[in-house]
């Protein structure tokens, strides 16, 4: 268990290492929403015109747009891209005639949402944590024994929680792959371009949504029979030290 542990925390803070390594120093428009028109500006207060030559997709080297006019109000040039459903890094590459020599010029914009370092430290410790505990619970859950404990006869002789610790271990387990999968459908749906692993993702994160009350119901009802059947059980060894119980499991 102690391996299973370290090789967790292993993993983790190389993640980090291998975020923290991560910088760019391309100037960027910023982030715009997904399906929303994207304002491409320009300043220069001593052009006379200046061009969009290309408007790129960069994950699949799409050309949205090219040799487009902008819009000249005072010194600012402006040209409104279409809504784009892609999420991810996009190139914008224009030219303008500054002091009246053609100067070409270039810049980035994201659509969706990006991670600052911090935002990548904790969103992959919350991605590590749910996996960590739904792995670990899934450990206790398959680890922990549901029997009482029983003589060489095969009667019982003491009644355990053990069984109950298991059930619960299970429910944990069950919430904690649940919470993964919502960290994991949240990452995609804003910071990752890959529209495929969003619906699957979500899909799944879904189908435990619908599962949670059931299998929590269900559980809980198995737990309400255990004890009815513990209770039986203990009276029979408070009355003869043991119990040959027909209502074992």
């Amino acid at each position: 268990m102690k391996k299973l542990i370290f090789t967790f925390l292993g993993i983790f803070f190389t993640m980090m290492l291998l975020v923290s390594t991560v910088s760019s120093s391309q100037i960027s428009l910023g982030n715009v929403d997904v399906n929303t028109p994207i304002n491409l500006i320009q300043t220069c207060g001593t052009c006379t015109y200046n061009n969009i030559t290309s408007f790129v997709y960069v994950p699949a080297s799409i050309t949205i747009l090219s040799n487009v006019q902008m819009t000249r109000s005072g010194s600012q040039y402006n040209y409104t891209a279409p809504p784009q459903l892609l999420k991810g890094e996009y190139n914008v590459n224009g030219v303008g005639d500054l002091n009246g020599v053609a100067t070409s010029w270039t810049y980035k914009v994201y659509v969706g949402k990006t991670f600052t370092l911090a935002e990548s430290i904790i969103y992959l410790f919350l991605v590590f944590l749910g996996l960590s505990l739904f792995i670990l619970f899934l450990y206790y859950s398959i680890q922990i024994p549901f029997t009482n404990e029983k003589n060489t006869k095969g009667a019982i002789t003491k009644i355990t929680t053990a069984k109950y610790r298991k059930l619960l271990s299970f429910i944990f387990c069950f919430m904690a792959l649940r919470w993964f999968m919502n960290l994991l459908s949240g990452i995609f749906l804003y910071y990752i371009t890959f529209d495929l692993g969003y619906a699957l993702v979500s899909y799944l994160y879904l189908g435990l949504v619908l599962l949670t009350l059931p299998v929590v119901v269900v559980i809980f009802g198995i737990m309400f029979v255990l004890v009815w059947l513990d209770v039986l059980d203990y009276r029979q060894i408070k009355k003869w030290g043991e119990a040959f119980s027909k209502n074992e499991y």
